[in-house]
């Protein structure tokens, strides 16, 4: 229903509402409002230029095609006005209240938004360069393609806004507080966010070249985005707080990340070659397929991070402590490891070829099926590792310490271990024909089923090693302190044993033909059922020995036999037990 300035006045006047009523004539050029209700009315064509609203309600406002030049709404609450084709030059919002007001399109440059509340107002396509907005709080505030080129938003917060495809060229961001914002494909070039913090922001295809970044960006997505890292601006990410961040596939191939954390951040495939990284923070850092080639990282913090495909051929990691990071299939050749820690980390399928480990401490280290050839390990520690399928023999690993590791079928044909310390490792079903394990460590080593013919043991150290199965023919053990070793059903076919200690030793069921056993210290060690034909135990201990139902055509005992323990009578009538047969 339209309503004229005088039924207006007399309305107003009166406390009554003027909802749903359309002013379509008139002036209000100049005009002074205060404390009145004006909700639901619509301004149609009306001059309200230099008028000014003052703790007036204007809700549901409807201004269209009217000259709103240099009006002032002094807290004023705008709930759900609508302002079209409208002309605002030099309008006021002081601490007023837009809360879902729509102004798409409005022209509002440099209008002062400072205090007012922007709660799900529609500014998609507005004019606002050179607005202020300082200490504005906007909450799921539309901005889409809005023109905001040196606007100033200093300690301003954006909670979940939409500020896709914005142009904020040289915009100032100081101080402000962005959380779940939109801002993919803005334009920010030269944007100031010194001190600003920018938690799960989408900066996606983004142009920041020359922009000042916040030390705070958690979870912020740069994917794709520009950021300008040439020689100089290097160092606009230096410090930087890029928790959560999404790098993915960025180049950034000689910038400075110095100080930065990258704290669950992702960096797939991302170009680090060439980068600062003096102080970063990879913790739960996703860096499968990166390009670290040649990086010195060893003073960065590397820990639980995924580096499966990563590149770090030549990098220097020396010194440092890896924990709980995963390498599958990454490329170390050349790497400089010497002196690092690693613990529970996995390198399965690693290329480690030319890799420096002097002095290296690997514990818990998965290295299944990984590629050592060349790999430089002098003094190097490896404590519960598994080399499952790792082609080892060709490499030197005297001195090395080996404990607890995994070689189950493991190649180790040939393999120089001189001094090894193996203790409490796994051999089961490998392969170390020829292989040379003298003065050894081997307590607890377990050595089933594996292939040891014309492997060297002299003077190896295997107190409790279990040999059961394994073929020991032609081995050498002389020396070797065996004591309660396990050789059950081993073939030691003319192995030599001559002096070893092999007190409480177990041979039940071994095939030790032709072996010499010279010398060597047998007390309390069990032969029940051994085939020692034409074996040699001139010399030998063999104090309460138990030699019961063994085989020994041709051996020579030399008197060692006399203070042995032989047949055992009952034990023989119980293994010839039969069952009676059953009745017919």
């Amino acid at each position: 229903m339209i309503i004229g300035l005088e039924e207006l006045d007399q309305k107003l006047a009166a406390g009554e509402s003027v909802s749903g009523r359309m002013l379509v004539s008139g002036s209000l050029a100049g005009r002074r409002f205060e404390g009145v209700d004006l909700s639901g009315l619509t301004f149609q064509g009306i001059d309200l230029s230099g008028a000014a609203f003052v703790d007036c309600k204007l809700d549901g406002c409807k201004l269209s095609l009217c000259n709103a030049t240099g009006v002032s709404f002094e807290r004023v609450s705008l709930i759900q006005a609508v302002f079209v084709l409208t002309t605002l030059d030099g309008v006021v919002f002081a601490e007023a209240d837009l809360t879902t007001a729509q102004l798409a399109e409005a022209k509002l440059a440099g209008v002062d938004l400072s205090q007012t509340l922007l709660r799900q107002t529609m500014l998609a396509r507005a004019d606002l360069r050179d607005a202020r907005f300082g200490g504005c709080p906007l909450e799921q505030t539309i901005l889409v393609g809005a023109k905001l080129g040196g606007a100033d938003f200093a300690g301003s917060s954006l909670t979940h806004c939409l500020l896709i495809e914005i142009d904020a060229a040289a915009s100032q961001w100081r101080g402000a507080r962005l959380e779940g914002c939109m801002m993919r494909a803005a334009q920010l070039r030269g944007a100031d966010f010194s001190d600003a913090r920018l938690e799960m922001v989408s900066l996606d295809t983004a142009d920041l070249r020359g922009a000042t970044l916040p030390r705070e960006m958690i979870a912020v997505s740069l994917e794709g985005a520009r950021l300008g890292l040439d020689a100089d601006a290097g160092s606009a990410l230096a410090d930087r707080d890029l928790s959560g961040s999404d790098l993915d596939g960025r180049d950034l191939g000689g910038a400075s990340l110095r100080g930065c954390n990258l704290t669950r951040a992702s960096l797939q495939n991302a170009v680090l070659s060439g980068c600062d990284l003096t102080g970063a923070t990879f913790h739960q850092t996703i860096l499968d397929g990166a390009d670290l080639r040649g990086v010195d990282l060893r003073q960065t913090t590397l820990s639980m991070s995924l580096l499966n495909g990563a590149k770090l051929a030549g990098a220097n990691l020396a010194g440092m402590r890896i924990e709980a990071n995963v390498f599958t299939g990454a490329d170390l050749t050349d790497a400089d490891l010497s002196g690092a820690q690693l613990e529970r980390c996995v390198l399965d399928e690693a290329e480690l070829a030319g890799a420096d480990f002097e002095r290296t401490m690997f514990f818990q280290v998965l290295l299944r099926r990984a590629k050592l050839a060349g790999a430089k390990l002098a003094r190097t520690t490896f404590d519960a590792c598994d080399w499952e399928g790792v082609v080892v023999r060709e490499l030197d690993l005297a001195g090395a310490v080996l404990k607890r590791c995994g070689f189950i079928g493991s190649d180790l044909r040939q393999m120089k271990l001189v001094g090894a310390d193996l203790s409490d490792s796994n051999f089961t079903k490998a392969d170390l024909t020829g292989a040379d394990l003298s003065d050894a460590t081997l307590h607890r080593a377990s050595f089933r089923l594996a292939k040891l013919e014309g492997t060297r043991l002299s003077g190896a150290r295997a107190k409790a090693a279990f040999f059961g199965e394994a073929e020991l023919g032609r081995a050498l053990l002389d020396g070797a302190k065996l004591r309660y070793a396990t050789f059950s059903k081993a073939k030691l076919g003319e192995a030599r044993l001559d002096g070893a200690d092999l007190r409480d030793s177990l041979f039940d069921g071994a095939e030790a033909q032709g072996a010499s056993f010279a010398r060597a210290n047998l007390t309390h060690a069990d032969f029940a059922h051994a085939d020692v034909s034409g074996a040699d135990f001139t010399g030998a201990n063999l104090l309460l020995a138990r030699l019961h139902a063994i085989r020994d055509r041709g051996t020579v005992w030399a008197g060692a036999k006399a203070i042995a323990k032989g047949d055992d009578l009952e034990r023989l009538e119980a293994e010839g037990w039969m069952p009676p047969p059953r009745p017919a």
